[in-house]
């Protein structure tokens, strides 16, 4: 049985634009602040949202992309170098991909899964220096 969840679909675009505001002041805070745990907990924390949120619905090049983000953030004090800015802008990057695919899913369009697939892939390429591509649970 199938069940109807677009009457809930209102909600979902609300709270996901609400966990990327967060996502965005974290990431900058970040940036221009540099590294801290709270902070950067606060970001994973908003992408889990996303990715929990879009995989209810079907979305699942937002909901990928959103846990490649949240690993990340999650994983980055195991020994990237969080001081990086390179690190932080392939956040922003997928950050501002996550806003691009909500809004094409909200305006009833089609989204770029291949382009979340490459910011997610970079995502992967940090992971995979600091060897925490295996701890997946």
């Amino acid at each position: 049985m199938e069940i109807d969840l677009s009457r809930y679909l209102p909600q979902y675009f609300e709270e996901s634009a609400f966990c990327v505001q967060r996502l965005t002041e974290s990431l900058e805070h970040l940036l221009q602040d540099g590294w801290d745990a709270a902070t950067a907990d606060a970001a994973s924390r908003a992408a889990h949202c996303i990715k929990g949120n879009s995989g209810a619905f079907g979305f699942n090049e937002i909901g990928a992309l959103a846990a490649e983000l949240e690993y990340a953030l999650r994983h980055a004090g195991k020994g990237y170098d969080t001081q990086n800015s390179a690190f932080i802008a392939d956040c922003q990057a997928a950050r501002q991909l996550l806003e691009k695919l909500l809004d094409a899913r909200l305006r009833g369009l089609g989204t770029d899964a291949g382009a979340a697939q490459a910011v997610a892939i970079q995502l992967q390429r940090w992971q995979l220096q600091q060897g925490v591509c295996n701890e997946r649970a």
